[in-house]
């Protein structure tokens, strides 16, 4: 989803309508707010997408521009994120943050916060590209991922900081020094303990921002997973030897490959 959210940045960089010129310009300044307001509603991931100059105090929306203190009053007040002003007017590389934003009185919801800068080498003034994602856009990912397995799933980011968390159909519980054990972990499979219950803890480290992804699935549940899939693996493999010949059988094989390393790391772990 990074990923994707890079691409459209490379995209909004290009648009000569998100330049400084244009945003600042009497006249064509419109176009701006035209061209994110487009971009904001083709893409179902993103609450916004702000543009800001750095060194100046306005920050552009798909709803007109403000000031950079405005948005943090009315339209995204965060309660932990007092140097948010500070942080976009200095920023020099991609930056990703959870923050809660105030929405009454008493009630917060966590927001996702993406700043992604604009290479100076394009515009003299270096520009920032924030794209803002309510949290539970993460969570419906992992739920599409996970389906109905009992487990937690943390994500960190290269500075072994959590970004997100999300848990289904458990009540596993880390306390501080437990979140730092498990922000530590190499990629693979390793055995713990919480509460007098063994969990398989899977560590996957990703190649695009080096955050990593660490889920907890009670152990039980995990090894009957991966012995329903060993056996869908055989299985289709036979049909495919049968029906396929040879060319059939490599895709087959370069399809399943990663589940077969994953049973592969279960059955080392046990």
């Amino acid at each position: 989803q990074v990923m994707g959210l890079e691409k459209l940045g490379e995209f909004i960089i290009m648009d000569k309508y998100l330049t400084k010129y244009y945003a600042t310009h009497p006249y064509y300044g419109i176009m701006t707010i035209k061209s994110l307001n487009q971009y904001t509603s083709t893409n179902p991931l993103v609450d916004e997408i702000l543009l800001y100059f750095q060194g100046g105090d306005t920050i552009y929306s798909s709803i007109g521009s403000m000031s950079v203190d405005t948005l943090l009053q009315k339209r995204y007040p965060f309660s932990d994120w007092p140097s948010f002003a500070q942080d976009i007017d200095s920023i020099n590389s991609s930056v990703i943050r959870l923050s809660g934003v105030r929405v009454s009185q008493d009630k917060y919801k966590n927001m996702m916060v993406y700043m992604m800068p604009i290479p100076q080498t394009l515009y003299p003034t270096s520009g920032i590209i924030v794209f803002v994602m309510e949290e539970r856009v993460l969570s419906d990912l992992f739920e599409s991922a996970f389906g109905d397995i009992s487990n937690a799933l943390y994500l960190f980011d290269e500075n072994q900081q959590m970004i997100s968390s999300w848990k289904h159909d458990t009540s596993i519980s880390l306390d501080e020094q437990s979140l730092v054990s498990i922000s530590e972990m190499d990629e693979g499979i390793q055995i713990l303990n919480l509460e007098d219950t063994d969990y398989s803890t899977i560590a996957v480290k990703s190649d695009l921002n080096s955050w990593l992804y660490v889920s907890l699935i009670p152990q039980d549940q995990f090894f009957a997973k991966v012995a329903h899939i060993d056996t869908l693996l055989i299985i289709v493999i036979v049909i495919t030897i049968i029906f396929g010949g040879v060319v059939a059988y490599k895709l087959a094989k370069q399809q399943y490959n990663p589940i077969y390393k994953l049973c592969q790391l279960a059955k080392t772990a046990s």
